[in-house]
């Protein structure tokens, strides 16, 4: 069922020099699943756009919301976010959205490029602090190092959870970074095929349309059956 309530901004950070944290706190509580997103109303011109957020944050904060969002030029909902301030309002719609986790005792691969992180975020921050007996891998694709957030949190996790381990893949990286795969995800799905396809892997994929499209038939040619692969476009 579907909540509609006001929500106040409480913090804006920027997270890297195109992408921003945004955190709400909603007068109602919002209860939703990890990987679901939320309605945004966005002023413009006297009129009233709705975007969808992917919910960055765990799904046992039901009052207190991250967005993780783009800001792209000329967009609505990245004008206002990009101008937006402290202790601004906004109305928020939610939950809504199938892009979850199932329930199963399969080990779980989770592809994102750029923002597609959000929802993934969700998953795995709700996930790994009930300690999973899965393995749990995050391959996450960007542009460079001076692209990437999140890092120290990933290291946390990395820590607290010994099945979870991630992989940074930067498409523009020119120097050397020992910690990262240089080149493309499809590029290191391609090389790591062996590891990474099984009866027994979900995976959970999160990024613009046409990655999306890629990457799920990608891991369709290496092997991976339709009802193992989930996603969410943007």
């Amino acid at each position: 069922m579907l909540t509609k309530t006001k929500a106040q901004i409480t913090e804006k950070k920027q997270l890297n020099n195109d992408t921003v944290l945004i955190k709400l706190k909603t007068e109602q509580a919002i209860e939703f699943t990890a990987g679901q997103y939320l309605i945004i109303d966005i002023q413009k011109d006297g009129q009233i756009f709705k975007r969808l957020y992917s919910i960055a944050s765990p799904d046992f904060q039901n009052k207190d919301f991250d967005l993780i969002i783009q800001l792209v030029e000329g967009g609505a909902g990245s004008e206002f976010f990009k101008n937006a301030k402290i202790n601004q309002t906004v109305t928020v719609t939610g939950p809504a959205g199938h892009f979850i986790l199932r329930k199963n005792n399969h080990n779980k691969v989770f592809l994102a490029t750029g923002t597609g992180i959000a929802p993934i975020r969700s998953m795995l921050y709700s996930y790994i602090l009930r300690q999973p007996e899965e393995k749990l891998e995050l391959i996450w694709g960007m542009k460079n190092t001076e692209s990437l957030y999140l890092i120290d949190e990933l290291n946390n996790w990395q820590k607290q959870q010994p099945n979870f381990t991630y992989k940074l893949c930067l498409s523009r990286e020119t120097s050397d970074n020992p910690a990262c795969f240089r080149g493309h995800l499809q590029d290191y799905i391609n090389q790591n095929k062996d590891k990474l396809i099984s009866d027994t892997t979900d995976f959970y994929i999160c990024g613009n349309r046409d990655m999306t499209e890629e990457v799920k038939n990608l891991l369709l040619k290496l092997g991976a059956k339709p009802n193992q692969i989930y996603f969410e476009k943007f």
